[in-house]
């Protein structure tokens, strides 16, 4: 999405509604079925994730199971890195840092954005209109 991301309800309320125009309910969601292309591990995160997401459609689907898809392959990778450690041989017999610590890096990159896109972080379901307490003590001051 460009330019800035949309603010919440809450971060509106906070702001006093610039523009006095108050903010959209939260968007409703459809229930959606796990791809048949994905592996049981990646099924069973996104069984567990779709309910989740505000605003969920049918033209969702994909965006979702590459995110599960990426979860599922996350969690291989963290597996093989407790088996054969994060330093690994080198091919002078040094110890040299494990190559799949650099793959798992752009994994978390990649489930991060999408979390965000979803609104599967805090921030990020604030964005999309979630009426998630941030914490802040209205007590009626600023009105």
């Amino acid at each position: 999405m460009k330019g800035r991301k949309p603010k919440s309800f809450s971060e509106k309320k906070i702001l006093g509604f610039p523009g006095k125009r108050k903010s959209k309910p939260p968007p409703k969601s459809e229930k959606v079925v796990a791809p048949s292309y994905l592996n049981s591990q990646a099924k069973r995160i996104f069984e567990r994730t779709a309910p989740s997401v505000l605003g969920m459609k049918a033209a969702h689907v994909d965006q979702l199971a590459d995110y599960c898809r990426l979860m599922a392959r996350l969690i291989n990778q963290e597996r093989l890195i407790d088996k054969e450690g994060v330093l690994t041989s080198g091919q002078k017999k040094n110890r040299v840092k494990n190559p799949r610590l650099q793959i798992i890096r752009e994994y978390r990159l990649a489930i991060q954005r999408w979390a965000g896109e979803f609104g599967l972080t805090p921030i990020g379901a604030m964005r999309l209109g979630d009426k998630f307490d941030i914490g802040v003590n209205d007590d009626g001051v600023l009105d």
